[in-house]
């Protein structure tokens, strides 16, 4: 059939009641062709973002931790302080260390080469825990929290663009095949991001957070900004179920089996949404874990490296006093090597010889 036309305009095809015209059908399907190539380059490039950034955070992490471990490796003066001692030490006449007075004060420079030895531990000792005190207080991690809302803000901007366009073509679809006219009354475009990037206005919904969450008050309040979103579109998009349907009686309600399709997209949205949500939390989760498992295998190895490094202190001077006792020399060179004691038998070390006279 066709719509009565005046002399000179063209004659507009419809289709018979209950059918979509050809001409229609191909529009909102060359629509939707669009609009879900647009979701799905927007999506790509969100979720690559966070990808991207999930990286540089990992790495991060196991970059701080390998710098960290190689100022518990770094070299120190214990050693020069060693060499220094035992060649002194050897440069006395084997006739002297029988006397108890020679004794007394080898015993007496091992305890102040002790004391020396273990200020330069402390001194490295407080150096690696006020390292670790900065890299705790590290804003780092804070910022990748805080940078969730507006990426996956962004993904769920996405969703939203995509629900009202669908919601848009079913309308053309559904009007079209009741052989009506569409309303004039299309919701306005909602812009989630705005109110999620840093600064925004964006509400605070509600979630319940597992006990023993590493998460702070601040990453939960990036991810209840989040929830927040969800409920604004539930209030100002997720209409569905106040549609009314067209009967006999009130003819002018939507066409058959409008509301239905709309209510499945909007299902569809809310449970995307709602999982965009869980997993801004999973990642943020995720990051603090982490981050929690580094400052403590750090703690744990700075604790191990002092232990380590008293205990081969102690060897040290035991290996002296031993000497001392016995009144003999310590031939082979004694290393420390920040946590070990090495008894190099390959090295032999005795006095220096002196300067020869002019």
């Amino acid at each position: 059939g066709t719509h009565g036309a005046t002399p000179g305009e063209e004659e507009v095809p419809v289709a018979a009641a209950g059918t979509v015209h050809k001409d229609v059908a191909e529009m909102v399907l060359e629509q939707w062709g669009q609009c879900e190539g647009s979701f799905e380059v927007g999506a790509r490039t969100g979720l690559a973002r966070l990808r991207g950034e999930q990286e540089r955070m990992v790495r991060h992490l196991r970059e701080t931790r390998a710098g960290f471990d190689g100022l518990l490796a770094a070299p120190d003066s214990k050693q020069k302080l060693v060499y220094t001692f035992q060649l002194e030490f050897n440069a006395i006449d084997l006739e002297l260390r029988v006397r108890d007075e020679t004794k007394m004060e080898l015993h007496q420079r091992a305890e102040d080469v002790q004391q020396a030895l273990w200020e330069i531990a402390d001194a490295s000792r407080d150096d690696a825990e006020a390292e670790h005190a900065s890299i705790a207080e590290d804003s780092y991690t804070t910022d990748y929290v805080r940078m969730l809302a507006p990426a996956v803000g962004a993904l769920m901007q996405e969703e939203v663009v995509r629900f009202q366009a669908s919601v848009a073509m079913l309308n053309d679809y559904h009007y079209h095949r009741a052989g009506r006219d569409l309303p004039t009354d299309a919701p306005l475009p909602l812009n989630l991001v705005s109110g999620l990037v840093e600064g925004g206005e964006g509400r605070a919904g509600e979630r319940v957070f597992p006990e023993g969450t590493k998460l702070t008050e601040g990453d939960q309040g990036v991810v209840t900004k989040l929830a927040g979103a969800v409920l604004t579109v539930q209030e100002t998009l997720l209409t569905g179920s106040t549609l009314e349907e067209a009967t006999p009686e009130e003819p002018s309600g939507a066409p058959s089996g409008l509301k239905q399709a709309v209510m499945l997209e909007e299902k569809l949205l809310l449970a995307r949404l709602q999982g965009l949500v869980e997993r801004a939390a999973a990642l943020a989760e995720d990051v603090r874990t982490r981050e929690a498992g580094m400052l403590k295998a750090m703690d744990d190895a700075l604790g191990q490296r002092f232990r380590r490094e008293m205990a081969a202190i102690k060897g040290l001077i035991h290996v002296i006093k031993s000497a001392v006792e016995s009144e003999e020399r310590i031939p082979h060179q004694l290393r420390l090597e920040t946590t070990d004691l090495i008894v190099d038998n390959d090295a032999r070390l005795y006095a220096l010889l002196p300067t020869p006279p002019a």
